[in-house]
C-alpha cells in the first residue's frame, strides 16, 4: 500500500508540474485538440500511468451528450480506455499485468444536456489549414456546443520484472484516430524523462530508465 501510495503522488506532481520544456498544465477549457499527456510512474515492480485526453480526440465531441448515440459512443469510449493492454503495449518481458484501470469523464460530456446543447459558439479546434472532424456519433461537427471535456484515466500494474520494461508500443493512435501526440513523462528509479509520442512515431524507448 506504501508504494501504492507514493506512485499515486509521484502521478500527482507529474500532472501537475510541467515537464521540462514545456508550457505549464492546460485547463480542461483549454487543451489543444489531438494532444494529450501520459504521466508513468515506476517504483519496484509496480507501474502507474495516468492519462489525460481531450474528449474530441476520443469521441469526437465534448458538449454534453444530446443523443443516445453520444451516450454509447462515451459508454464505449470509457470501456476501450479501460483495456490498458490493447493501448499501450509494454515489453513483453516486464511481465506487466493491469490491476486496476480507473476511467473518468470530465467537463461537459460528463453532465446532462442544457439550454446551450446544439447551438453553435463560433469557436473551433480544427487545426490550421484542417476542417474540423465530423462527429460520427451525431453526423455534426466535433464541437456542436460550448464546453470542453476530457477523459482521465489512471491505470495500476505490476511486472514481473519492471527492469526489462524497455519500450512502450502506442497502439492508442491506431484506436482513436484523432489522437496526434502525447507528451509523456516518466519518473522511475533513475529520475524524471519527458518524451513527445506521435502518431508517426508511436514508439517510445525507455531506454534503461525503469
Amino acid at each position: 500500500m506504501l508504494i501504492r501510495h507514493s506512485l499515486s503522488l509521484a502521478l500527482v506532481g507529474l500532472m501537475a508540474v510541467p515537464a521540462l520544456g514545456q508550457e505549464p498544465r492546460r485547463h480542461v477549457d483549454a487543451h489543444a485538440h489531438g494532444e494529450g499527456r501520459l504521466a508513468i510512474a515506476i517504483d519496484g515492480n509496480k507501474v502507474e500511468m495516468q492519462l489525460e485526453t481531450p474528449a474530441s480526440d476520443i469521441i469526437g465531441f465534448e458538449h454534453a451528450p444530446t443523443t443516445a448515440a453520444q451516450r454509447k459512443a462515451i459508454a464505449d469510449a470509457k470501456v476501450r480506455l479501460g483495456k490498458a493492454a490493447t493501448l499501450f503495449v509494454l515489453s513483453p518481458a516486464a511481465g506487466c499485468k493491469l490491476e486496476t484501470a480507473n476511467v473518468e469523464v470530465l467537463g461537459a460530456a460528463a453532465g446532462k444536456p442544457d439550454a446551450h446543447a446544439g447551438h453553435s459558439h463560433g469557436h473551433s479546434h480544427a487545426k490550421a489549414g484542417k476542417a474540423a472532424p465530423a462527429d460520427k456519433a451525431t453526423g455534426g461537427g466535433a464541437e456542436a456546443s460550448a464546453g470542453h471535456s476530457e477523459f482521465k484515466v489512471t491505470y495500476a500494474l505490476t511486472c514481473t520484472d519492471a527492469a526489462k520494461l524497455g519500450s512502450i508500443a502506442f497502439d492508442y493512435f491506431k484506436a482513436f484516430k484523432r489522437a496526434e501526440k502525447l507528451d509523456v513523462t516518466v519518473i522511475g528509479p533513475k529520475g524524471q524523462s519527458s518524451f513527445a509520442v506521435t502518431r508517426a512515431k508511436p514508439t517510445l524507448d525507455l531506454g534503461g530508465l525503469s
